[in-house]
């Protein structure tokens, strides 16, 4: 693929933090720096039209929902054919699965005192960041996450 990478740099440079955060640019770097080798035409053509949008910022908002799909329809195709993963998604999944977890232990406990409902969130979070933290690390180990 074209550079990319480079060109997303440059431009992240120019950002403050909060329009960073805004735009989501520290995964899309990453993610051009793990496909800069690849071959893949949709790809090029999602991060041409992700620079694009970029380069055209301030955006209003109905350009800021195409932008934020023109994402989603990005992680989506590398999710599909590479079978990448951005950092810090499988460690979110756990999470949400250990909160429902820890809910239904601080159910449990509820029958012996109300105020005990609480007590299973910490342990179901804690859980659930565990799990997703050592799946993550398995993924990146195998070089599927970006």
């Amino acid at each position: 693929m074209k550079g990319f990478h480079q060109e997303l740099e440059e431009i992240t440079e120019s950002m403050e933090r909060k329009e960073q955060l805004r735009y989501s640019v520290t995964w899309i770097v990453r993610l051009a720096h793990k496909a800069k080798d690849l071959y893949d035409l949709k790809l090029e053509n999602l991060f041409t039209q992700i620079v694009d949008f970029l380069e055209e910022r301030p955006l209003d908002r109905a350009s800021f929902k195409r932008y934020k799909v023109l994402l989603a329809v990005t992680q989506k195709h590398v999710r599909d054919e590479y079978g990448w993963i951005m950092k810090g998604e499988i460690t979110g999944q756990y999470m949400a699965y250990g909160v429902s977890f820890g809910l239904l232990v601080g159910v449990a406990f509820m029958t012996v005192n109300p105020a005990f409902i609480a007590i299973g969130l910490p342990i179901g979070i804690a859980l659930g960041v565990s799990i997703g933290t050592s799946k993550e690390n398995a993924l990146e180990e195998k070089g599927l996450l970006y």
